[in-house]
């Protein structure tokens, strides 16, 4: 069975994943374990996606256990998304777009960088270097 560490240890290597936008979050609840009373062996509960902002069917699943390509695709793909967005609004070049989306940052980062340079918070030398392209 195991020592007690080793269990909670596996306890806590849960994540929840949306299955809308794909976007995973920690699952852990009071204490640090995640709470399933009652699911008959499902991997679903109802709960808020904090990436979409809606009432969905969350996946449970291991921590340690690889996304899945879609998850991957659908991060990227809403940070084309939104880049695209801001080069046909003209608030952005596609030059500065491109060199963002092919920065090696995490693609909520690239997104947030790429918000503040579209508002001219930033310039796009310095979201260059915030993003370490």
């Amino acid at each position: 069975m195991g020592t007690f560490s080793e269990t909670v240890k596996q306890a806590k290597d849960w994540r929840w994943r949306c299955p809308a936008c794909e976007k995973t979050s920690e699952s852990t609840g009071a204490g640090g374990f995640v709470f399933r009373i009652g699911t008959s062996g499902t991997t679903r509960s109802l709960g808020r996606c904090s990436g979409c902002d809606a009432w969905r069917m969350l996946i449970l699943e291991r921590a340690s256990d690889p996304l899945p390509p879609e998850a991957l695709n659908a991060d990227q793909e809403r940070t084309w998304s939104e880049l695209i967005a801001y080069v046909s609004e003209g608030t952005m070049s596609a030059e500065v777009a491109s060199q963002i989306a092919q920065s090696s940052a995490p693609e909520t980062r690239k997104r947030e960088v790429a918000a503040h340079v579209a508002e001219k918070a930033l310039t796009p030398e310095q979201a260059m270097t915030m993003l370490g392209v």
